[in-house]
């Protein structure tokens, strides 16, 4: 727990490295094979998330009681 912050930070930093980079890259793929086919792939990658969600459930701790 003492690592929280490292860890928040760098779930930040990759996850909006991410949001701007991605977006350029949709835009060539969109361009290379059709927003049409973009769209398929897109679509088969959410049920793909979807169905590892599904197989392989995240798992909360569940927190201790409190002591009085």
């Amino acid at each position: 727990a003492d690592r929280r912050p490292t860890f928040t930070s760098l779930y930040s930093t990759i996850m909006n490295v991410g949001a701007f980079i991605l977006p350029l890259v949709g835009v060539q793929l969109a361009d290379l094979i059709g927003i049409p086919t973009m769209f398929l792939i897109a679509a088969g990658l959410r049920l793909l998330g979807g169905l590892a969600f599904t197989l392989w459930p995240v798992r909360a701790e569940e927190p201790a009681p409190a002591q009085p």
